[in-house]
């Protein structure tokens, strides 16, 4: 499954989606996906199929939590006009 990426803010319960993981900036990311549960430290390692069929590696960790409530905002900017307003 493809995962989807947010900021790891540790003050509140929301976080904010990354389109991308950003390397070499010495941000922490989370990647949330659906898939199997599995409790907390276990290592995680990313990897990338290359042009000819070899795999990359892309990105290692550990597993947080497993939490299904964990809200992602993605800021979007809205332009036009209202057609109507009830």
């Amino acid at each position: 499954s493809r995962p989807v990426f947010s900021q790891n803010n540790l003050n509140c319960d929301k976080h904010k989606y990354e389109r991308y993981l950003l390397p070499g900036s010495g941000v922490f990311s989370v990647a949330s996906t659906y898939g199997p549960a599995t409790f907390a430290p276990a290592p995680v390692m990313v990897f990338r199929r290359g042009g000819e069929g070899q795999l990359e590696l892309v990105a290692y960790g550990s597993l947080s939590t497993v939490d299904v409530d964990r809200i992602v905002l993605k800021k979007i900017v809205l332009t036009g006009y209202p057609a109507r307003v009830h």
